[in-house]
């Protein structure tokens, strides 16, 4: 079961990378980014997206290894292919950089690029911890630029018209929320990065749909309190989590607020073979009168 779902992602992830001959006009000045890293995420991070949005150019693309960086250019159509990521840093043609590092990476390359006067969009989670999120946005507003964590899902329609209602306040205030975000046992390789401590690996880190979620609905930027939060260790390695729960309370204008979150990164199946899709990602939120 474990190769399965270890195939299908790879061929997901293949489909995604596939170049696209969809690209329309651009404006006569647009936004010229670069990337540092040839991650696989980028083709749906910003490459695919960029190709229909007028405002938006790849300029450029870095690697450690400037053949990889060349073999990106070259099936993406980007103009420059970098060999370090300082080089590209040092463009004087490019105004913001796409940030798909390892996590533990994100904070150091995203400072460098603010210091070097240019806007940074940086894959989630923004950093390995709170402390270096601060120094990212404090970097940001000392350099007069733009820091933004790449969570795609909070431009999504559905998350503004979820927003809306519960800020509407048509069904009362909230009392709860409930998040959750799994990804079945196997379909994450051993060897992959995710697992790595020293790159901020773990499930609630990679996975950290269910607080951004939380919080952005409630509105709430302070933690209040942890009521308790649960790790199970990955067995190879005890400092990474492979799955997380933790009850958290955000302070709201409506009040308290007790949030459950469950992170998971090696979900086991429900008679060995059973996905158990009643535990799909997603969020419930209870309102007074409602709930969503």
């Amino acid at each position: 079961m474990a190769m399965v779902l270890q195939i299908t992602t790879f061929l997901q992830q293949w489909l995604e990378s596939r170049p696209s001959v969809k690209e329309g006009p651009k404006s006569s000045d647009p936004v010229r980014f670069g990337i540092l890293s040839t991650a696989m995420i980028n083709p749906a991070g910003l490459i695919h997206p960029v190709e229909t949005h007028p405002n938006v150019v790849i300029k450029a693309i870095a690697s450690r290894d400037v053949r990889n960086a060349q073999k990106a250019a070259k099936t993406y159509k980007i103009e420059k292919a970098y060999g370090s990521y300082e080089e590209l840093l040092a463009d004087p043609e490019i105004d913001a950089v796409y940030i798909s590092l390892p996590s533990g990476m994100h904070a150091e390359w995203a400072k460098k690029a603010l210091s070097a006067g240019k806007h940074a969009l940086i894959e989630k989670p923004v950093s390995s911890n709170g402390d270096e999120a601060a120094s990212i946005f404090d970097a940001a507003k000392e350099n007069n630029k733009v820091a933004v964590e790449a969570f795609h899902w909070r431009y999504h329609p559905a998350a503004h018209v979820v927003k809306s209602l519960v800020d509407s306040g048509r069904d009362g205030r909230v009392l709860s929320t409930c998040a959750r975000m799994t990804t079945p046992a196997g379909s994450i390789p051993k060897s992959d990065i995710r697992w790595q401590w020293d790159l901020a690996g773990g499930s609630l880190m990679d996975i950290a749909y269910t607080v951004s979620a939380t919080r952005y609905i409630l509105g709430a930027e302070t933690r209040v309190n942890v009521e308790f939060a649960k790790a199970r260790p990955l067995k190879r390695d005890g400092r990474v989590d492979e799955a997380m729960e933790a009850r958290l309370q955000f302070e709201t204008d409506g009040g308290l607020v007790q949030s459950d979150i469950k992170t998971d990164m090696n979900q086991s199946f429900a008679g060995r073979l059973v996905p158990k899709v009643w535990e799909l990602p997603s969020i419930r939120i209870e309102l007074e009168h409602a709930t969503i």
